[in-house]
């Protein structure tokens, strides 16, 4: 009996150093996009990147001002990206229109139908008229 009236208190007392102050809990939660939460532990910025601190008044203060100055920093990166951006577009359209145009050439110059040795009319391609005797090839003029 005296070891658990012992343990019971040893216990308390633990308990007691492990306890947060009620202040502590006031405090608000900084999130890694630089905004604040009210909302303490799991989940308190869990649509904004996680918890950067967990912090006070001049904690939440010098995360304002940290993300002020990565917003500054970060405009003239933003304005060069759209600017790459920009040229790759006009890049990526120039080569597109090029291939087009040399899919045309090529379509053109390719016939859309070949004749088989039976007389029948078949795509042009490997395969074709397999079943027909094969493609009958163009008559050669005789010299004579």
């Amino acid at each position: 009996m005296r070891t658990r009236i012992a343990l019971a208190a040893a216990s308390l007392i633990a308990l007691s150093f492990v306890a947060r102050p009620a202040s502590a809990q006031a405090s608000k939660t900084i999130c890694n996009d630089g905004t604040t939460s009210e909302a303490v532990g799991r989940g308190a910025c869990s649509s904004h990147g996680g918890v950067k601190t967990m912090g006070t008044k001049a904690a939440t203060k010098t995360a304002k001002s940290e993300s002020k100055a990565a917003e500054k920093a970060a405009a003239p990166v933003t304005k060069a990206a759209e600017k790459t951006a920009k040229t790759e577009t006009k890049t990526a359209e120039k080569s597109a229109k090029t291939e087009t145009k040399a899919a045309a050439k090529t379509a053109k110059a390719a016939p859309k139908e070949v004749t088989c040795t039976d007389g029948t009319t078949s795509k042009p391609g490997r395969g074709a008229c397999s079943g027909h005797g094969g493609v009958k090839k163009p008559e050669s003029k005789k010299k004579g």
